[in-house]
């Protein structure tokens, strides 16, 4: 694994929940890691480099991910990308460009949102730690991204545990069991003891 897999798998294993697009002091393009619970670091690779390396780390490759994200939803741009179980990066616009390929669009692990509520005119995404981004979509565009990012992870993260690596098992085996996962192992159950009776 590359050095820079490695930092994206200690940042992953930190807690990290998102990517944001930021400039430093001398307006250079870069990246804001948000992590929950604890304080964001800036890294000096741009968002998209960063959710590259990051697929890169579940051996995804990132350009995949959004051709099948964008054929699920229908549209161009503004899908999320799930990269694994607890890594579903949805896209907002947190801020308006000065250069013409800086970018506007950051990306919040779908895991950690809580809401999104409007407070004093500005959209705000509030995160499960407390935590609350600023972001430039209005609060409808930014709910129907989270739900059309869930209806992205349905379609192409099929829980099958079969199908998982030790270590993809590990890292989702102390979350707790949703009602969708429950449905899917006792539809596997039912799969294999049709199986076995052929």
């Amino acid at each position: 694994m590359s050095g820079r897999n490695e930092i994206c798998k200690k940042w992953l294993e930190s807690g990290m929940c998102g990517v944001l697009p930021a400039y430093d002091e001398y307006g250079a393009n870069i990246s804001l890691i948000l992590f929950h619970g604890k304080s964001s670091v800036y890294e000096s690779r741009r968002v998209q480099t960063v959710i590259k390396d990051i697929a890169k780390v579940f051996q995804k490759d990132i350009d995949l991910i959004k051709r099948e994200a964008r054929a699920i939803s229908g549209q161009r741009t503004g899908n999320a990308l799930p990269i694994f179980y607890n890594v579903v990066l949805i896209p907002f616009k947190v801020r308006k460009p000065i250069g013409r390929d800086d970018g506007s669009i950051g990306y919040i692990f779908e895991s950690s949102i809580d809401s999104v509520e409007l407070h004093g005119g500005t959209s705000c995404v509030h995160l499960k730690d407390g935590q609350k981004i600023d972001i430039l979509d209005s609060v409808k565009t930014a709910r129907n991204r989270i739900i059309m990012g869930r209806h992205i992870k349905d379609n192409m993260l099929d829980m099958d545990i079969c199908g998982l690596t030790f270590n993809e098992i590990g890292s989702i085996y102390n979350k707790s069991a949703t009602k969708r996962d429950i449905f899917l192992l006792l539809c596997h159950l039912l799969t294999t003891k049709d199986d076995n009776s052929i």
